[in-house]
């Protein structure tokens, strides 16, 4: 599947919404899927994870050490970035898509400081924090676009959250619209502002054919 939302980050225009899909061997039209269905966004979320690292105190030009991190419990297994990348500040962390940074934002927010092959005592408040830093960009909620049957994502609610928590920072656990990607973006676009997506702008009376220029 693929898809295509633009909106106007000011006045929440649709200015497109589009998707394919596969069929067996078909390629069909498939633009509902912008708004009813979700999926796992990957690193797109990222900004989302340091805008409410932000919100939630973290200062401007933070630094962390992008190395692999190791927890109790993970047989060895790291949480990493897709290379080890030093010493990055906030925009570099963004620039090089660092999955450790986005991690450490994570365990700041839910007061855990990392200790290699220590716990990882997340708890399920410390997930719902983050999602509702990131609902205030549209992540994880209704747009409120002027359309039937749109999806507000899917969020489950583990008991046990650990790793998971990790996942959610760097857009691997909860699912999101396109819609809701395209809203996000608007935000981060026009400076802070959540605008709701329309489709119509305005419906008027026809036109006589006489009244016409």
């Amino acid at each position: 599947r693929a898809f295509v939302v633009m909106m106007d980050p000011h006045t929440g225009d649709v200015l497109a919404m589009s998707g394919k899909k596969m069929d067996g061997r078909d390629v069909t039209d498939y633009a509902i899927g912008t708004f009813t269905t979700q999926y796992e966004m990957g690193s797109v979320v990222k900004g989302a994870t340091v805008l409410s690292g932000y919100q939630d105190g973290m200062s401007h030009n933070q630094t962390y050490l992008d190395t692999p991190l190791y927890f109790a419990g993970g047989q060895g297994k790291s949480k990493k970035s897709y290379k080890d990348l030093g010493w990055v500040n906030d925009v570099q962390a963004l620039q090089k898509s660092s999955n450790v940074y986005m991690f450490q934002v994570a365990m700041r927010m839910a007061g855990i400081t990392y200790q290699k092959d220590g716990p990882l005592p997340a708890r399920p408040e410390h997930l719902q924090k983050m999602r509702n830093y990131y609902a205030q960009f549209g992540l994880g909620v209704k747009t409120g676009i002027d359309l039937p049957q749109e999806s507000s994502g899917m969020q489950t609610h583990p008991k046990t959250v650990g790793g998971l928590l990790l996942d959610e920072a760097i857009g691997q656990y909860d699912t999101y619209t396109p819609l809701q990607v395209a809203q996000y973006m608007s935000t981060i676009a026009n400076g802070g502002s959540r605008i709701q997506p329309r489709v119509v702008k305005s419906v008027h009376l026809p036109t006589k054919k006489d009244e016409v220029g």
